[in-house]
């Protein structure tokens, strides 16, 4: 079959070596099969260890930053690599299909299937996704419901569509570039004559649009920088003390869930905001809404008394019986007398209903707890109540807790039995491990995408040169189906959930792979561009990605309601852009 000769030290193959016949064809295609399928475990690698991250305290962080900066190093490195050969003005060509078909692609396909997965009845009175369902009741029936179910993103819609801002203000590079480009193209027959460039007339070109390119190049950092601290600052609001909230929360539901009793649950998130009084002290009790209480303080407790509540709402009724409530007490083996469960009900029940809302058995739970003296640690009554009741800890993390949970339990990522609480001593010795197994699979995961980037970029420029068929073709098309692996799976899998909050986070880490690209990408590209000496001829291939970029943000912003015909015109959006590109580059010889 011919002389095959090795590139890179012996380690991968050159394809360019490879006979020019049927036989070598073949070895090309099991060369390309072999690579896409370590690049796609590379980047399912990312996508496990990112979907470990949201059982921490960087959850918020995961769908507008974590999954969409691990998911651009492989369309980062297909660019970087296609860039760095001696002919790289024409073997970039790949590069930026690789690019531009990534960005088209995430806002397309993967949303399209977003809204397939994620769809729910509609109401037949409002026409709204009908999220609001008894427990136990599927959201979407029948399953072949496919024009009577929709999507929502519900209180998400202001971070959807500031996500969507973003996503168009960072391709303002593009701009600066190719306005750059156009400029100096009219001294060389003008835009129309991009395809008829010589060696000469490339240098000076290039030359020309050095310094548009290193302008464009420090805005896509700036713009970098400034999109992850405006994302950390909307999830942490910038404020230490909300961070070490969220981390106390977090750690504190998951023991909720693991077993642990009422009373050491609450314990630690009153006394972390001081509302326990000294022992000297008479107990006050602060209403649980009441405005001198911090607002994380609110979404705390609630985070951690809803499992309580649900568990003792026997009926499903939202509230709680006098029965059920003595229930409450049995568990925490405080059983109460009739005379005194009557007269601790009437306390709790403020506005003289006979049941228990959710904040007043709120309130009341945490005056009982002000008022107890506890003689039993959180471990000890863990285990008492682990033995008392002989149940296997179920341990689950919350997205983000609340009592607007009520009808949301698929809002919570179940823990891997190889971490669960019972397996380890502490919490935080938990949450070491979760991380540790995280960062191991994003690592050798970010590891193969690096190490097979580029020798499946020469593999497709090859591809390109057998068939006839344009290197950017080839990498708008195939580059993306590798490397997009990873948002396509999470995106699809946080959709599955059906909630509001688990669409928000399936339509960030789409729009914000967007703006990675649109950053972190385009950075890589206009490096080589200004330090190779290359000049920049992609009209056609920034004007597809912008309007694809404008029709994605019409949309959002206009329809709060996104149906399978939203996913079928995301769905016409990929082949569409295709087609111009091919347009503007066959009938007006623009490249």
């Amino acid at each position: 079959g011919g002389r095959v000769t090795a590139a890179m030290g012996g380690i991968f193959i050159d394809p360019s070596d490879l006979p020019n016949t049927a036989y070598g064809d073949i070895q090309l295609g099991e060369l390309f099969v072999a690579y896409a399928y370590l690049l796609y475990i590379g980047c399912n690698l990312i996508s496990d260890g990112a979907e470990l991250l949201m059982l921490t305290p960087y959850s918020k962080l995961v769908g507008s930053c974590i999954l969409p900066v691990l998911g651009a190093v492989p369309d980062g490195a297909i660019v970087l690599f296609s860039g760095l050969g001696s002919n790289a003005q024409s073997s970039l060509d790949v590069g930026v299909g690789a690019l531009a078909g990534s960005t088209v692609m995430l806002i397309t396909i993967p949303w399209a299937l977003a809204i397939y997965g994620g769809r729910v009845n509609l109401d037949p009175e409002t026409g709204a996704p009908k999220y609001a369902v008894p427990r136990g009741q599927p959201r979407l029936y029948p399953e072949d419901n496919y024009w009577q179910a929709g999507v929502s993103v519900g209180a998400g819609y202001g971070t959807v569509l500031v996500m969507a801002l973003w996503m168009l203000a960072t391709s303002v590079p593009y701009f600066v570039v190719e306005a750059g480009a156009l400029v100096a193209e009219q001294r060389h027959g003008g835009i129309t004559n991009q395809q008829d460039v010589d060696d000469d007339e490339a240098r000076e070109l290039a030359l020309q649009e050095s310094a548009p390119a290193l302008v464009a190049l420090l805005m896509t950092v700036f713009f970098f920088c400034a999109y992850l601290t405006y994302q950390y600052r909307q999830a942490y609001s910038a404020n230490e003390t909300l961070v070490l909230d969220e981390r106390a929360r977090t750690a504190t539901v998951n023991t909720v869930k693991a077993g642990v009793g009422l009373v050491a649950a609450i314990k630690p998130v009153l006394a972390a905001h001081r509302t326990i009084p000294a022992a000297d002290g008479p107990p006050e009790a602060v209403p649980l809404t009441g405005a001198s209480r911090p607002s994380s303080e609110d979404a705390m407790l609630k985070a951690v008394l809803i499992p309580f509540f649900r568990r003792y709402d026997v009926d499903n009724s939202k509230t709680l019986s006098m029965k059920e409530l003595g229930l409450v007490f049995a568990d925490m083996n405080e059983r109460k007398s009739d005379d005194d469960l009557l007269e601790l009900f009437k306390e709790y029940d403020r506005d003289r209903s006979g049941q228990l809302s959710f904040d007043e058995f709120c309130e009341g739970m945490k005056k009982y707890v002000i008022s107890k003296d506890p003689t039993l640690s959180m471990q000890a009554e863990h285990r008492k109540r682990r033995a008392s009741l002989g149940e296997q800890p179920v341990v689950a993390v919350p997205v983000s807790g609340g009592a607007d949970d009520d009808d949301e339990d698929e809002d919570e990522e179940e823990m891997p039995e190889e971490f669960a609480e019972s397996k380890f001593k502490s919490v935080a010795e938990q949450q070491r491990a979760i991380q540790r197994s995280a960062l191991t699979k994003c690592f050798i995961g970010t590891a193969l995408v690096l190490a097979f980037s580029d020798p499946i970029t020469d593999v497709l420029d090859e591809v390109g040169a057998r068939t006839g068929i344009s290197s950017f073709y080839v990498g708008f098309v195939v580059a993306p189906l590798i490397t997009n692996g990873s948002e396509l799976v999470a995106s699809y899998t946080f959709a599955l959930k059906k909630t509001p909050k688990s669409m928000v986070i399936a339509y960030e880490q789409l729009l914000g792979a967007a703006v990675m690209n649109n950053t972190y990408c385009l950075a890589i590209f206009l490096i080589l561009i200004y330090a190779q000496n290359l000049y920049w001829n992609y009209t056609a291939e920034v004007l597809a990605v912008i309007f694809a970029e404008l029709v994605v943000f019409a949309i959002i912003s206009s329809f709060h309601l996104h149906t399978l015909k939203t996913a079928v015109a995301a769905l016409a959006l990929y082949p569409t852009t295709l087609l111009i590109v091919y347009c503007l580059e066959t009938f007006a010889g623009i490249s």
